[in-house]
């Protein structure tokens, strides 16, 4: 019909001669998008995006998904790439056998090369990076608690209440005068180039130094339970115990009197269990049996305090400017430390929970920070491995929920965990020490453990 011819001669397209690429030449002179643009010009235009903006344009097309997986735009945000994450791998790469009891500590030696493994057996135990245990001491009698550099020689504290120094394969010192278990040892230089010194704390209740040539330099005596926990913080000894109390001390200045007493008010019966400096923030953290964690000044002075878990929390670290609480009640907390703006004036501050870990269901023993991944070890035989928020939350008092990134089931219970030659440790309750390595491949979105 004539209606229909005219339609047809409206909507004709007049037919242009195309190159190659399959577009005219008057589309390629009108037709500029930023998918034509260069490379190097669209991965400059990505570094002025946020990290909304930028998860939102990987997800635009499969050309901008590769451009986005530059690693340098989500470390400009303070974050890990989630590319990266999708392509997470981890592969038991290493199995150590030889002790025949439940590994309880592990140290790397940088000077030997070698990743030293401290046992119920009694036993000391170097193996190399392939595997095979180059270096066998005995001499304790029980078993091997704690172990530590110091004075470039190996020190291990024991149960059967002695330090012991070795170098090159021998026991060239015993440090007595502990009358308990050996629970910690630190390294000390006491500052303003002072001899560096050994400090110890056990459970006879006391905190020793030690020198070089073995000496007991000073004893520190104030706690009335085990000394559980000990740290270093430039000139002061910070000492937790099971008495409920964390003490400071200046022993150059008095070695016989404490220099500041803090209490956990309610640390029920295994006191205080953990402590952590924030040397960034100037800021100490302690927890105790009851689930609080308090927050200190470097002098002393309390600065917040909160019920943090149901449970006891033996592991505190730092993780992405939070502080980490890992707790026997299967849960681990991210926390936020904030100048208290309400009307309230007890304490000065605030500990905030900004996130909860969810994927254990036991007793969580260990945390460990290694390549920006939190790694935690539980009573559940499983190591989580868990991500970097890809964001903070809208909401300063809604607490997000997080999914571990992958868990590895263990046949045993793993005990403590190390990061070495690229690898990650734990030590294990069936008496062997287990290592894996992480790898990122960006080809696959699956995370595999073999």
């Amino acid at each position: 019909s004539l209606g229909t011819e005219n339609m047809n001669t409206l909507f004709r397209k007049k037919k242009r001669k195309k190159d190659k690429t399959g577009e005219s030449p008057e589309e390629q002179k009108t037709e500029v998008t930023i998918g034509r643009l260069p490379e190097e010009v669209i991965l400059e235009v990505f570094r002025y995006l946020d990290r909304h903006s930028l998860l939102a344009v990987s997800l635009t097309c499969k050309k901008w998904a590769s451009l986005s997986r530059d690693s340098s735009f989500w470390e400009r945000l303070g974050l890990f790439s989630p590319h990266a994450l999708q392509g997470l791998r981890l592969s038991q790469k290493i199995k150590l056998r030889g002790h025949k009891d439940i590994v309880h500590c592990l140290l790397v030696w940088p000077q030997e090369k070698i990743l030293l493994t401290g046992s119920y057996d009694a036993v000391i135990r170097g193996w190399n990076s392939s595997g095979k245990c180059v270096l066998k001491l005995r001499g304790h009698s029980s078993c091997v608690t704690i172990l530590r550099i110091c004075h470039q020689r190996l020190y291990s504290g024991s149960n059967d209440s002695t330090i012991r120094s070795w170098f090159q394969g021998k026991c060239i010192q015993v440090l007595r005068g502990h009358e308990g278990s050996i629970v910690m040892l630190r390294q000390w230089s006491g500052g303003n180039g002072r001899e560096e010194l050994l400090v110890s704390s056990s459970r006879d209740n006391t905190v020793r130094a030690w020198t070089d040539e073995g000496t007991c330099l000073f004893i520190l005596r104030g706690h009335f339970d085990y000394v559980i926990c000990l740290k270093i913080w430039c000139s002061t000894i910070w000492s937790g115990s099971s008495d409920g109390t964390v003490r400071l001390w200046e022993p150059l200045l008095d070695p016989s009197q404490e220099k500041v007493l803090l209490t956990h008010p309610q640390s029920g019966e295994l006191g205080v269990c953990a402590l952590k400096i924030d040397k960034e923030r100037k800021v100490a953290y302690s927890s105790d049996g009851e689930g609080y964690i308090i927050a200190w000044s470097e002098d002393g002075k309390q600065l917040a305090m909160i019920k943090g878990h149901e449970a006891a929390i033996l592991s505190l670290t730092l993780w992405n400017g939070s502080l980490v609480s890992a707790s026997f009640d299967s849960s681990i907390s991210l926390w936020n430390l904030s100048v208290d703006q309400t009307s309230s004036l007890t304490l000065p501050m605030i500990l905030h929970c900004t996130r909860q870990l969810i994927g254990h269901k036991k007793k969580v023993w260990a945390l460990k920070v290694w390549n920006n991944l939190l790694f935690s070890c539980s009573n559940d035989c499983n190591v989580n491995a868990w991500a970097p928020p890809s964001q903070e939350s809208e909401d300063e008092k809604a607490v997000e929920k997080m999914s571990p990134l992958r868990s590895i089931p263990l046949r045993s219970v793993p005990f403590c965990m190390k990061v070495w030659n690229g690898l990650l440790f734990c030590g294990c309750c069936d008496h062997s020490v287990r290592g894996w390595i992480m790898k990122q491949s960006c080809s696959t979105s699956v995370c595999h453990v073999s």
